[in-house]
């Protein structure tokens, strides 16, 4: 699983990358720029993007047990990490500042940085168009406004196929004047539910 899901994630390099379409589904574009999702069942639907919400949103605080540090190149962001459950690695991404993967190497993160402020809006246009290099199909299928020690961010959920496999990456994005940052963390889809919770708690580890 870990070559597969190396392999599949070199292809996004700088900027990693809503109805959700499945494997067999196709999508067609009007003439207005709406997209059409069409099932394998015969049904069709038009295709919503996610807004980012708002109001109240959840924040998340770095928790004590984040005692491992890994410092950026850049001097911009520094992760806390729980060194029990991740462990940092090599030759996910040739873009990633930042590269962890979970202790049994069924989930995997990196954080990826660009010196360029972005609006959080602007950053989920960018990281469909690049997911969608590699899958025609892939669609943000939520999308969760979040602070994360304080700072403004959101969490695209995302998913891409490749192959027989189906992947699901969760990317919490923030932006200020120092730039525009993802920490994506990722798995396959049969798993994603499970590790869901340390996703999250690995989030709250991100100082930008």
């Amino acid at each position: 699983m870990k070559n597969y899901i190396r392999f599949f994630l070199c292809l996004f390099l700088v900027f990693s990358c809503g109805g959700a379409a499945f494997p067999g589904d196709e999508t067609l574009k009007r003439d207005d720029g709406r997209e059409i999702i069409l099932h394998e069942n015969f049904t069709w639907e038009y295709h919503e993007e996610p807004d980012i919400p708002k109001g109240p949103v959840e924040n998340f605080d770095i928790s004590a047990d984040l005692t491992g540090q890994l410092n950026s190149r850049s001097g911009k962001f520094t992760v806390y990490y729980d060194p029990v459950e991740w462990h940092e690695t090599t030759g996910l991404n040739p873009g990633a500042e930042i590269q962890i993967r979970n202790t049994d190497s069924t989930g995997f993160g990196m954080v990826i940085m660009e010196g360029i402020p972005l609006s959080l809006e602007q950053i989920k246009d960018v990281i469909v168009l690049n997911a969608q290099r590699v899958d025609s199909n892939a669609r943000i299928v939520q999308t969760e406004r979040v602070l994360v020690n304080g700072k403004d961010g959101a969490i695209f959920t995302y998913t891409a196929q490749y192959e027989t496999l189906r992947f699901i990456f969760y990317n919490l994005v923030m932006s200020n004047e120092k730039g525009s940052i993802q920490f994506v963390f990722y798995t396959l889809d049969s798993v994603f539910e499970q590790l869901k919770p340390n996703f999250r708690k690995a989030m709250s580890g991100l100082i930008f």
